[in-house]
C-alpha cells in the first residue's frame, strides 16, 4: 500500500517520477476545481501563482509526495495534453468510439486501427514545418 512518499524509477534517461493513481486523480481534482472557478489565462495556460496553488493543495492531498510545479506538475500537464490531443485525435476520426464504463478509446476494426497508425507512423520523425504556420 502507498505511503504517499516519493518514488521514482531509474530509465536510461535517468529518474523519472512515478505518479500513482491516488496522485493523478488528486491532481485532475485539483484541476476541475481551478477551471471551475476559471483560472486560467485566456490562452488557456496557467499563471504561475495558480501553479503555485496547485503545488500546495497537491502537498496537502499528497503529504510527503515531493510533488513540485517544475519538472513534476508541468512534465504531467505536458504528457496529459500530448494524450488528450491523440484522444481527441481518434475519437474524431470514423470508426472510433469511447467506452465511458472502461473509460478508453475503442476501435470498430483491426483495419480501421491500421489505417489509423499508418497514416500516423508517416509523420514519425518527419519535419512538419508548415505545422504551426498554418490556421487549418
Amino acid at each position: 500500500m502507498e505511503t504517499g512518499g516519493s518514488s521514482a524509477t531509474q530509465n536510461r534517461h535517468g529518474s523519472r517520477r512515478v505518479w500513482t493513481k491516488k496522485k493523478e486523480e488528486s491532481l485532475l481534482d485539483i484541476l476541475d476545481d481551478v477551471f471551475a472557478r476559471g483560472m486560467r489565462c485566456d490562452t488557456g495556460s496557467f499563471k504561475s501563482r495558480i501553479m503555485t496553488i496547485i503545488e500546495r493543495v497537491l502537498a496537502e492531498k499528497c503529504p510527503n509526495s515531493g510533488l513540485k510545479i517544475n519538472p513534476h506538475i508541468e512534465s504531467k500537464l505536458k504528457k496529459w495534453k500530448k494524450q488528450f490531443a491523440i484522444v481527441y485525435d481518434m475519437l474524431n476520426k470514423s470508426g472510433f468510439g469511447w467506452n465511458e464504463e472502461m473509460k478508453c478509446v475503442e476501435v470498430d476494426s483491426l483495419d480501421v486501427w491500421q489505417l489509423y497508425v499508418e497514416a500516423a507512423e508517416y509523420f514519425w520523425k518527419r519535419s512538419c514545418y508548415w505545422y504551426k504556420s498554418t490556421n487549418c
